[in-house]
C-alpha cells in the first residue's frame, strides 16, 4: 500500500490535521530559532 498524503487525508483526516498542525507549529519554532540566532 502506498502511503501519501492525499491517502492520509482521505482515511485518516483527524489524524492528518493533528499532524499538519504539529509540523506548522515546529516550523514556526524553528523559524524562530533561526531568527534568534541571526539576531545574535
Amino acid at each position: 500500500p502506498c502511503h501519501n498524503s492525499i491517502t492520509m487525508g482521505r482515511h485518516y483526516p483527524k489524524l492528518w490535521m493533528s499532524i499538519k498542525k504539529a509540523a506548522q507549529s515546529l516550523i514556526k519554532n524553528w523559524r524562530i530559532d533561526l531568527s534568534l540566532l541571526n539576531m545574535v
